[in-house]
């Protein structure tokens, strides 16, 4: 499904179900904000995921990146769509999964040129973007082992303005400690219950660590420490159907 078939739904089978923002910290000094909503798709029960990061750049000027993320009841992603835009800058991405082939197209939408191509992929893979909603969706697709380091395929592009490269692929790791349990963190004086991941870029004890606190809600991330100076942080979560929670999370 891509942003024409979402198009096509109406308003009755698409309803909007979280919606929420992060504050982005570096020293403590808030440089980017970003901001989401979840629906739920009633018609083939797909989730999406939509969120707008903006950031001011050095010159004044405001960097826009607007991504869309579908997945469906396994938390594979089915369409990924990500569009950037800085002044006179525009870029458009897409990336559209054939689960029958095991094969991703990506599109590749600049001001000048457009670019296109096929990889194989394996059967389970996340697809990287900007947006931090999404970015341990995929903790949810595959049953976690607590006896080793578990490992997933990730697929992501370095093109921003102009395509410069074919997509790149490569394995993160990911440990918690305890999964059944909740541990605590506290955000802005206020203190959440979530699950605590640690992700590694490689097999190795000095490898570079990121630390996500997730909440129970698709996965989605209470707080992200990048590393010591710089972190994301929730600023708020709202669950805008609360009755009905048992048909939306598995």
């Amino acid at each position: 499904m891509n942003n024409e078939a979402l198009e096509n739904d109406t308003e009755q089978d698409i309803q909007e179900i979280f919606k929420g923002n992060y504050k982005y910290f570096h020293k403590d000094k808030s440089y980017s904000d970003e901001k989401f909503s979840v629906l739920k798709n009633f018609s083939n029960q797909d989730i999406i995921f939509r969120s707008e990061i903006v950031s001011r750049v050095a010159n004044g000027e405001f960097l826009k990146i607007n991504c869309t993320y579908i997945i469906n009841l396994k938390y594979e992603p089915t369409f990924v769509e990500i569009e950037k835009s800085l002044g006179n800058n525009y870029s458009k991405e897409s990336f559209t999964p054939d689960k029958n082939s095991h094969q991703l197209s990506y599109k590749f939408q600049g001001a000048t040129d457009t670019k296109s191509m096929k990889i194989q992929t394996p059967a389970k893979y996340h697809i990287a973007t900007p947006s931090i909603c999404t970015a341990l969706i995929f903790t949810k697709a595959k049953k976690y082992d607590p006896t080793i380091l578990n490992s997933y395929y990730v697929i992501s592009s370095d093109n921003v303005w102009e395509y410069t490269k074919a997509i790149d692929s490569k394995i993160v790791y990911f440990k918690c400690d305890n999964i059944h349990v909740q541990e605590e963190v506290t955000i802005n004086k206020k203190t959440l219950s979530g699950t605590k991941f640690e992700i590694f870029t490689e097999d190795s004890d000095n490898a570079e660590t990121i630390t996500y606190f997730l909440s129970k809600h698709f996965a989605i991330p209470y707080q992200v420490k990048i590393d010591k100076e710089t972190r994301v942080d929730i600023k708020n979560l709202q669950n805008l159907q609360p009755s009905r929670m048992e048909d939306f999370l598995k």
